[in-house]
């Protein structure tokens, strides 16, 4: 997977994983266990941005000057230039594929679950804060990084602090530490 997003495949995969097991995290310490369906829609949040990412050669300096020079949102700035951003383009592949609504919905609004009608939409919320604490710790999908605006409701939401965030980024940091030393020592 390359193209102007992603500029290698190692940095999407890296960052969708860190997704998955920072979603895990908060979902142990808001509901006491896994869910497999926010493990899959934290994987593939981005999926829009590996289809993206081959046909805006052209059209992402014009992206990037929105985001850079002018205060733009990342998806402000692609919906502005490509009429479409990758999160919605994403949840219309994972409809295309037939994907459970939990698991659309969560790609399609990973940047925006404020958005959604649904009062009870626990997993797009989760996909959105995982996303945004992976993107504060450095470990970002793409070029995008922090070009988004962020959204008080989701710490209000669940009931967590400040110090439940900073612990479940310090979690994680440990854990993808641990993972790399395994692949490092196989």
């Amino acid at each position: 997977v390359t193209g102007v997003y992603v500029t290698r495949a190692r940095d999407l995969w890296n960052h969708s994983w860190a997704v998955v097991m920072m979603s895990q995290i908060l979902s142990q310490k808001i509901f006491r266990c896994d869910d497999s369906v926010l493990y899959t829609a934290a994987l593939l949040h981005d999926i829009g941005k590996v289809f993206l990412g081959e046909y805006v050669q052209e059209s992402f300096s014009k992206i990037e000057n929105l985001v850079m020079n002018q205060g733009y949102s990342f998806l402000d700035a692609e919906n502005e230039v490509l009429g479409i951003d990758h999160a919605v383009l994403g949840g219309m592949i994972a409809e295309h594929w037939h994907f459970p609504s939990e698991t659309k919905d969560a790609i399609a609004y990973h940047h925006r679950p404020d958005l959604l009608d649904k009062a009870g939409d626990h997993i797009s919320w989760l996909v959105y804060l995982s996303d945004q604490l992976c993107l504060m710790i450095g470990v970002d999908g793409g070029i995008d990084g922090l070009a988004y605006k962020g959204l008080e409701e989701a710490l209000t939401r669940f009931h967590l602090r400040v110090q439940d965030l900073e612990q479940g980024m310090v979690m994680l940091l440990e854990a993808m530490e641990g993972a790399e030393d395994i692949i490092n020592n196989v």
